[in-house]
């Protein structure tokens, strides 16, 4: 079985970008670029990371989809405070269902796709 391929790191990184973007809808942040981009940040350098350090540590799509979520969510989260952003408990629980869903949703269909 083949590396996953780097190409489907722009699919996790649409999917932390569509989150950041429901997120600044739905608490009214306005949706300009800068915006989206500084809201998903935390989480796209997290998700840039967890893919790569999957990639290398399996071979299966759907064990690598989840350590790329653990990292979007635990590491996204450490870098979203870090750099001034607040924390609460009820925003990590809904950040995790949320991107569980949106980079889970790509794999379960590619999955199907492939075997």
């Amino acid at each position: 079985m083949k590396r996953i391929p780097f190409s489907y790191l722009a699919l996790d990184l649409i999917a932390v970008t569509i989150f950041a973007l429901i997120g600044r809808m739905s608490h009214q942040h306005g949706l300009t670029a800068l915006g989206v981009l500084l809201t998903a940040a935390p989480f796209l350098v997290a998700t840039l990371i967890g893919f790569i350090v999957g990639r290398y540590l399996t071979r299966n799509l759907m064990v690598q989809g989840l350590i790329v979520w653990l990292f979007t969510l635990n590491l996204g989260m450490i870098l979203r405070v870090a750099f001034g952003g607040g924390f609460a408990v009820s925003f990590y629980i809904v950040t995790a269902i949320a991107l569980l869903i949106f980079c889970g949703i790509w794999r379960l269909l590619l999955r199907k796709s492939i075997y």
